[in-house]
């Protein structure tokens, strides 16, 4: 298998404009809101591959060469033996190292003392290793990348299920190289509406205060987050019978779902577990099911709002 900067570059210059798009995401990098808070949002993968550039140096260094690959790797493998069996490496032997399925498995995990094999239930054990491993081809994982990559190294593939894992999947390593070969970052889901309609409220609270006179360090902070919490739910309502404009065709499976343009009445409506509002409605398919209210608009919301702007 070959491995490319393509993936990767397309991340960093998705996760770049997702930054412009969603403010949240630099307030996420400051500390200021957590990951639960993104992933409520939709942007958990974006949090998430802040987290993995927080811990790599550069996940594109075009620089990287073998003798400073070795060096990187003995440095952060502190058994002697298998740190001496690193620097006596030729570049040829390292290469034919990461071709080799089994060997590869063995130093990055450790030997087999015990293979996986059923138990008398008829399930597969976990087997056990030995301790000794090269530590420095887990922590060393990006490096490696850009090694593999500049080289122009066809990794191994094959896998032996239970026994070992292919390169690009196994454990130790799997939530860095799935930036380079499999996890592409993608905002098109993202309610970009609905997040900046509640940050734009947010800033509203914020601003009001910084101007009113009220002393908040004499608020009971559980009541007062309660009330307003249970406020905004109860707005976040569509009444039974609401006609709802679709904004965007949706699709299920390879059929048309929701049609642009096109009015859906609503028969009911609810918070899902991310805190997002949902309809249930009829669709073209005459089934009943929620869809996410971020694909409807209320036109009778903006003929009110119209009528008190002219008349208000």
């Amino acid at each position: 298998m070959k491995i490319t900067y393509d993936l990767i570059k397309k991340n960093l210059e998705t996760y770049k404009e997702a930054k412009e798009l969603f403010p949240v995401i630099s307030d996420y990098e400051r500390g200021e809101v957590n990951m639960n808070v993104m992933r409520n949002l939709g942007l958990q993968e974006f949090g998430e591959f802040y987290d993995f550039l927080k811990r790599v140096d550069n996940p594109i260094d075009e620089g990287m060469t073998w003798r400073k690959l070795k060096l990187m790797i003995a440095e952060k493998t502190p058994n002697v033996r298998l740190n001496k069996f690193v620097m006596n490496r030729t570049q040829r032997q390292f290469n034919e190292i990461l071709m080799d399925g089994p060997q590869f498995d063995r130093l990055i995990n450790g030997r087999w003392v015990s293979k996986p094999a059923l138990t008398r239930r008829g399930r597969m054990g976990y087997g056990r290793r030995g301790g000794e491993c090269v530590e420095g081809l887990k922590t060393c994982i990006v490096p490696l990348l850009n090694y593999i990559i500049q080289s122009n190294i066809d990794v191994y593939e094959d896998s032996k299920e239970y026994f070992y894992k292919k390169f690009v999947q196994q454990d130790s390593n799997v939530y860095f190289i799935r930036w380079y070969t499999t996890m592409e970052l993608n905002f098109d889901s993202v309610p970009k509406r609905e997040i900046d309609v509640t940050r734009k409220l947010l800033n509203s609270f914020v601003e009001i205060m910084e101007e009113t006179k009220i002393d908040f360090r004499k608020l009971n902070s559980e009541y007062i987050i309660s009330s307003i919490s249970n406020k905004i739910k109860s707005s976040m309502n569509v009444p039974t019978g609401t006609m709802l404009k679709c904004l965007k065709d949706v699709t299920y499976g390879n059929k048309i779902a929701l049609v642009a343009n096109n009015s859906y009445e609503v028969k009911s409506s609810g918070l899902n577990s991310n805190g997002y509002l949902q309809v249930w409605i009829m669709d073209e398919l005459n089934r009943s099911s929620y869809y996410p209210y971020s694909c409807f608009e209320d036109m009778a919301f903006h003929r009110d709002d119209l009528l008190s702007s002219l008349f208000g």
